[in-house]
Order: C-alpha cells, then structure tokens, then sequence
C-alpha cells in the first residue's frame, strides 16, 4: 500500500467499522465525519443512525425544522423510528415574584428608615434581583418564539415532516415546566400551576393528531402524557377534535395502531377547541401571569360539579372505534371535579362495552376511574384474551361488590399471565385489603412485620397466585393503618397520581364551586 495514501475507513470491511463506532459516543462520531468526506461516508451507517431513533422536538418553527432537515435526508431520512413531543410551558412566575418582592422592599426602605444598613440589603439583592430581571427577559423571549407559528401553520408543517417518515413506531406526547436557561423540570415539581400545562398539552394533542390524520402515517404507539404526571386532555377535547378531523382518514391511521397509552380527564375548557384556536399566551395570561381579568369560560370548570351530559365522556370509546388492531390500552383518569364525585367516569367502560369491542387486546391498564360492578364485569368477559391487566384506583358504583369482580377475574380470563391490582375501593370510599387469604405473610407486609399491619394496598398477581383464587383478608381497623408512615407516604402518593391535579383552589376561581380545599 502507498504510505502516502491517505487513510480512510473504507479499507476495512463494514462490519469493522461498525465495531470501531460502537466504541464512540455520538458527539465523538460527530467531530469524525467532519474530517474528511470520505470518513463522513464511512461513518454514515447503522451505529450513528441509531442516535437518530428517537428525536425529541417542541412543536416550534425551529423544532419542526430540526426534525424537517433529518427526515428529508436522502441518506438518514429513514432512521428516525421515535418522535417524542415536548409540551414546554414557560413559567415566569417565580422571576415575577422576586421582581415584586425586590420593589415592594424598596418602598418600604424609603416609608420606614431603620438602624440596618440599607447599602448592604440593595447589594445582596441586586444580584438576586438581575438574575431575575433576565431569566424573565430570556422566558418572554422563548415563549414569543413558541408561539410565533400558528396552529394551522404548525399542523401543515409537522404533518409534511410526518408524511417524509410514513412509518413510525412511537409517537409520545410529553410536558415539561421551563422557568429559565438550563432550569427545566417536570410538572410535579414545586406548586408550580397546573393550569397552563394541560392549556398547551391539549393545543399538542389537537396539532399532533390533526397533522397523522392529513399525512395519513402508519403508526404503531401513541402514547398520550401518559407518563407526564399531573398532565392530561380532557375527553371532551379528544371527542369534540375528531369530530372535526374526516373519518377516512382516522381510520386509515388507526388500523395500524397496537398500542395506545392516553391520559384523560372530565371537561376543562383549555381554548383548544377554538376556531380558530385562541393563542397560548392569551390563554396563560388569563391562567397564570394576572395580565387580564379572569374569564369564567377558562376557569368555570376548575373545581366545579360537572354535568355529565357536558363531558362528552364517549370519547375514549370513538377513539377505540378507529383502532381495530389494537393490542394493548393504557388508560388513566384525572377527577376534576370536586372531590368524592366520579364526574362521570364510570360512563367510560359502559360507553366501550356498548359500542367498541376491541379484539386483538392482550394488555389493559385501567386507572382511576368508577365503574359499576356488571360493566367492569362485561368488559372483563368481552376481552377474555387478555393476558396483562392492571386495575388502580377503581371506585365500584353504589351496590357493586368487588366479590364478583375477583370470581370473574378468575372465570372470565383464563388466559390472564399477569394480574396487577392497587387501591381498590368499594363505594363511599372504603379500601379492598389484597392481602390473600392463601398467604400468610405477603412480601408486601414484611416491613409492617412488627407494627402487626395486615392490609396490603398494591398487589401483583402471577397466574399461578391466580390460580390460588382471589379471596382475601378483611380490612384492618382503619385507625390501626392509619397512623402508620406507610399509610401516610401511601396516600400522599395516591393524591399525586389520582387526585385532583393542584393543590389547592386558584385564587381567580369564584362562583359556587362547592367547599375551599
């Protein structure tokens, strides 16, 4: 070989080079294709298109250009496998707070002269009070950036970028809350508001499903903030969106669906249904940052008691009605409502075992929602192919009894691998203990061992336990759990997965909204 050739990886066999790559990370592969045209060939195989798989994007002009530039690629148009959407609120609520509570102090030095030495606080707080002033400028400036393409511009583009990949394995719907450079965090952090999380959640679930259903992609997952906590769409956005959306087209889409992961939640008016669509930083500044007078159309639903009839709780089952192939279904349901009251949700199973029957289901997740006894039980016999099931925090209706829930768990689903059950309640409030008669003492309760607890609350379930029958323990005296640290980390817990996603009642909130909690 002429020692004044140039070196380049084409002179080892493909599978070489793809050894030698495995070895390096993606910014050092980046760095290796810039030296010369030949190893940026040569580098241009499975190993880099692998950090291709899954693209992460905000739905702004620069995200669907970013995402744009690698799906049109002739050569790396083909390795994005994964789009996961990011949802980001930018929260300037604590930079306005500290702007305030600077200018509030400084009125106060001027009314109220002390013996403290003023140069001093003014020092310490300039600094405080700079980094605030510019984390606020910099969020002003993110946010103009988000919202300066129109929903119908942002549905057209996406729905290009979609119509360049054609076949996708997951799209994945995410939210996060943003309150300065580098200060990104998710949506169950701090008492951050929940409000103007699901207001944009929702504003990209219309956009994502809008542009799948005009460029008609083939898509296996969708998951739907399913694993964003204290993030949800209301059905009635869902039902009132794909009556908007042509039916050919949904169907054309969702028979290549097999898996879906939603979460959903009774009627919150988030202005994504508008037409056209009210813009997101109208809607945060009635919601968040005190700029306008409240608007009861936002706020009415915030902790009221909804009619049922106003939820258009069918959603979840129209949405079914596209999925023929469907193989494995992920629901989970936030109450908005005041608390104890279902809002409703026990409709949702009774609307599917009315008119959806989904085939192919192998794997369920139902969470947090009501359900009389014979529609829980109908639609156990209806999917008698499942083999993974989950029930958490299902409320029976008044006058059902969980016994023959357990009896066709055992009957009705012979095919059931995997049983996962937690938090279940009868009406009124009251717990199932799963603590299994046939089992002395479950792994869950050994580090009760010594206070003598004997109710277990989260249960999971082979089929060889199922087998064993599903007949359980009576549940302990309350105040015996109660006071335990598990039972309060427990319901702490429950609270934050289930309850009602803020904490406590916004201060714009009037009108007869029931008790303040």
């Amino acid at each position: 070989m002429d020692e004044r050739a140039p070196f380049t990886l084409s002179i080892l066999p493909v599978e070489i080079v793809e050894e030698i790559l495995s070895y390096l990370d993606l910014a050092t592969i980046k760095a290796l294709r810039l030296s010369s045209r030949a190893i940026h060939k040569d580098c241009t195989g499975f190993r880099f298109k692998h950090f291709l798989r899954q693209k992460s994007f905000p739905l702004t002009r620069s995200g669907l250009q970013y995402i744009q530039d690698i799906v049109t690629h002739p050569i790396l148009g083909d390795a994005v496998k994964k789009l996961k959407i990011w949802a980001i609120v930018y929260d300037q609520t604590p930079h306005v707070k500290v702007i305030e509570s600077w200018k509030k102090q400084q009125k106060q030095q001027k009314e109220h002269d002390d013996n403290d030495d003023p140069n001093l606080k003014l020092t310490e707080k300039d600094s405080e009070l700079s980094q605030a002033e510019a984390d606020l400028k910099w969020l002003q400036a993110q946010q103009e950036l988000q919202d300066e393409t129109s929903y119908d511009e942002t549905v057209k583009e996406f729905s290009f970028c979609l119509g360049q990949i054609r076949r996708l394995d997951e799209i994945e719907l995410d939210a996060v809350i943003c309150q300065g450079p580098g200060n990104t965090m998710p949506t169950d952090v701090g008492k951050t508001n929940w409000y103007p999380v699901w207001m944009r959640a929702s504003r990209n679930y219309c956009i994502a499903m809008e542009a799948m259903t005009l460029s008609k992609i083939q898509l296996k997952s969708l998951n739907v903030y399913q694993r964003t906590p204290r993030c949800s769409v209301p059905l009635y956005d869902i039902e009132t969106h794909l009556e908007m959306l042509p039916s050919d087209a949904l169907h054309d889409v969702g028979k290549h669906l097999q898996r879906l992961s939603l979460s959903i939640s009774n009627k919150v008016t988030t202005g994504a249904m508008d037409r056209p669509p009210r813009t997101p930083i109208q809607c945060h500044e009635v919601a968040w940052y005190g700029k306008r007078s409240p608007h009861m159309q936002y706020v009415s639903s915030l902790g009221g008691d909804h009619s049922e009839d106003d939820d258009n709780l069918d959603g979840l089952a129209k949405f079914l009605r596209l999925t023929p192939n469907l193989k494995s279904l992920e629901v989970h349901f936030y109450n908005t409502s005041l608390p104890g009251r279902l809002a409703g949700s026990h409709r949702i199973i009774k609307n599917i075992n009315r008119e959806t029957l989904v085939h192919q289901l192998r794997e369920c997740s139902l969470q947090g929602i009501g359900v009389s006894q014979d529609s829980l039980i109908q639609f156990l016999s209806d999917h008698a192919l499942i083999t993974d099931l989950t029930l958490c925090q299902i409320t029976l209706l008044q006058g059902g009894s969980w016994c023959p829930v357990f009896a066709a768990l055992e009957e009705r689903t012979p095919r059931l691998e995997r049983l996962h059950l937690a938090t279940l309640k009868w009406a009124g409030g009251h717990s199932v203990n799963l603590h299994p008669v046939w089992d002395d003492l479950p792994k869950e309760l050994e580090e009760s061992r010594r206070s003598f607890i004997s109710y277990v609350h989260t249960k999971t379930f082979s089929a060889k336990d199922i087998s064993k029958g599903l007949k359980f323990q009576e549940m302990p005296s309350e105040p015996q759990f109660q006071s335990t640290l598990e039972a309060q980390q427990w319901r702490k817990s429950v609270a934050m997965r289930y309850g009602l996603p803020w904490e406590e009642r916004p201060k714009y909130v009037t009108g007869n909204f029931g008790r303040r909690y």
